[in-house]
């Protein structure tokens, strides 16, 4: 008894599994017709940026189901939309974004305090072109090579420069986006991606007026250093090992004022760490 009632589940679950492959999915004209009327769309603005900044890698599909009220199974089954109707529901997003606006009552969305005029459209110009780039990542992501990364960390970079931008107005809001990790789970895993987005905070920390990188003080602890180096000169990384190699000569003082063998062992970890960074620097460094 109980083996035929598994034989018959097993068959059901095969038979749904085939005719959810087989599926073909059409994209409701109400849901267009709410991207073609949509209106206000800060949130969105802002929900994008957050996407593209934040750890998780690009997957907006969360973004627009929420704004635009889209099945959960719809969205979830993007890849299997029909390609009309994901064509228009593509082209009716970056119409969206296109004329969008950031409205004088909510720009403390995005700022903390009150911006100019220029300084409030080249904000919205910026998070517009980080939206269609998310927007093309999102719908062909076959055809969305290192160029369509690129743009979108690059116009984060850009914002996050503006004056009073949300959610701080320090280089600490720097240090999530530019990490090493952070921009290999934004590339969705693939190496060669990650690379090319480490090789635009490079070039943007070195042609700007940054040193916040090669400060102790900007780091947590000594275990967080390897996540920016790739972004670091030579000379650079060794004025960091410098200034970390002071902060030891004093431990270590201590260390020998009392000794204790943890404490001992973790500084010799740690010197051994701080040594190896001159590795990390690439041939242009």
């Amino acid at each position: 008894m109980y083996e035929s009632l598994r034989l018959e589940l097993e068959q059901l679950i095969a038979e749904l599994k085939q005719k959810e492959t087989a599926a073909v999915y059409t994209v409701p004209q109400e849901a267009i017709h709410a991207v073609k009327k949509a209106k206000h769309l800060e949130k969105l603005l802002l929900d994008l940026l957050d996407v593209v900044a934040g750890g998780g890698g690009i997957d907006i599909r969360g973004v627009i189901r929420r704004e635009f009220g889209l099945s959960k199974e719809l969205i979830d089954r993007m890849d299997r939309w029909t390609a009309y109707g994901k064509e228009l529901f593509e082209d009716e997003l970056h119409e969206a974004i296109d004329r969008a606006d950031i409205r004088a009552g909510k720009q403390h969305l995005f700022f903390a305090g009150p911006v100019s005029k220029q300084v409030l459209a080249e904000a919205l110009e910026r998070l517009k072109q980080l939206a269609h780039a998310a927007i093309r990542r999102q719908f062909r992501p076959d055809s969305a090579g290192s160029d369509v990364y690129v743009t979108m960390l690059e116009q984060a970079l850009r914002f996050y420069k503006l004056p009073a931008t949300q959610p701080d107005s320090g280089m600490s809001r720097y240090r999530l986006l530019i990490a090493s990790g952070r921009l290999y789970a934004m590339a969705g895993g693939d190496i060669a991606i990650a690379a090319d987005l480490k090789a635009c905070v490079k070039a943007w920390y070195q042609s700007g007026p940054h040193t916040f990188l090669e400060q102790r003080e900007w780091y947590l602890s000594y275990e967080h250093v390897p996540e920016y180096l790739y972004a670091l000169t030579t000379d650079q990384i060794r004025r960091l090992q410098e200034e970390f190699i002071a902060q030891i000569s004093e431990a270590f003082a201590a260390v020998k004022a009392v000794p204790t063998l943890d404490r001992a062992e973790l500084l010799k970890k740690t010197l051994e760490a701080v040594i190896s960074w001159a590795d990390a620097a690439g041939p242009e460094g």
